[in-house]
């Protein structure tokens, strides 16, 4: 999307509270029946982000020390998979089309990917130590999230970042990983990117949740603006 389109051009204009729009239709779709609430709604630009050091296509390391003086470690491994491998694969086809898209593998549905391809990309797995406590993330928080963005950035799609929250006594870690597959230097549109934005939610106990918005949601409230704040 142009920058054009994104620009406040009267009080009225959708852009002005798009955002707002946006986390309203979050609170009400995406909290509900997860044990989440909207402390967890947040201006990521007002959070501590924590230091990445190191990022490639394969793995990504983040660490730092919070608030409370705890180190906290992150390491993240992508891997690449025959589509044919997985189990199973369910299409969904569109009526009076010859339109066919990826609905369900392996029986859950899944964020990044419409289109069969003969490799994909996912997260291998995700590893977080905080203090002297150490715990692996589940792989349903991230098993069904295709072409993860480790490392690039293209308008609002950012590279992996991991940001921490202190809420009174509590602290909360989050991971913010985007989609990117389609994403290439000739396609510059996001609308034309299968991307996805999740927010994966941790505390000293270990995973707690995630937040995500498909690429029809996001698409929906003009998130291409260089601007966009999402969750």
């Amino acid at each position: 999307m142009k920058n054009g389109a994104c620009e406040r051009l009267r009080p009225e204009s959708f852009g002005d509270y798009r955002d707002s729009f946006f986390i309203d239709y979050v609170i009400r779709t995406k909290l509900k029946g997860r044990n989440l609430n909207s402390l967890f709604i947040n201006n990521r630009n007002l959070l501590n982000k924590l230091k990445v050091v190191s990022c490639n296509n394969q793995i990504i390391e983040i660490k730092d020390k919070l608030e409370s003086g705890e180190l906290v470690y992150m390491k993240i491994e992508k891997q690449k998979n025959d589509l044919q491998n997985l189990k199973s694969i369910e299409l969904l086809n569109i009526p009076g089309t010859i339109d066919t898209f990826v609905y369900l593998i392996n029986g859950y549905e899944v964020y990044g990917i419409d289109r069969i391809k003969d490799t994909v990309e996912l997260i291998k797995s995700i590893d977080v130590v905080i203090g002297d406590i150490h715990f692996t993330v589940p792989d349903d928080a991230f098993r069904d999230l295709f072409f993860p963005n480790f490392c690039e950035t293209l308008y609002s799609i950012k590279p992996i970042e991991a940001f921490f929250h202190q809420f009174g006594k509590d602290e909360y870690i989050y991971l913010y990983i985007f989609g990117k597959n389609d994403q290439n230097l000739e396609n510059f549109e996001l609308r034309r990117v299968q991307t996805f934005m999740a927010k994966l939610i941790f505390n000293k106990n270990g995973y707690v949740g995630r937040i995500l918005a498909t690429w029809g949601e996001l698409n929906a409230y003009q998130w291409g603006c260089p601007n966009f704040i999402g969750f």
